[in-house]
């Protein structure tokens, strides 16, 4: 007989679930950070570079990990 466990990650593999919550979580962000008319993604820049882990814009992309045509999409405000 098979454990708990293993009929777990049969139904929904552990990777799957992971991006599951991710994606949960960035909605919920974006829903409490839509007032202040910024994203998930950009308040997640703004922290970085508040809490002074990062300075360039190359350090900026090691830590969030993220190419530099996304670090640049991401840095725009909506629509823009």
């Amino acid at each position: 007989m098979k454990s708990t466990s293993d009929l777990f990650n049969e139904m929904i593999p552990l990777g799957r679930l992971i991006q599951m919550v991710n994606q949960k979580k960035d909605r919920l962000l974006n829903d409490y950070l839509s007032p202040m008319d910024i994203t998930a993604t950009q308040f997640r820049v703004l922290c970085s570079i508040r809490c002074e882990v990062c300075i360039t814009p190359v350090e900026l992309k090691t830590v969030l990990s993220v190419d530099p045509g996304a670090m640049t999409r991401n840095a725009r405000p909506p629509g823009v």
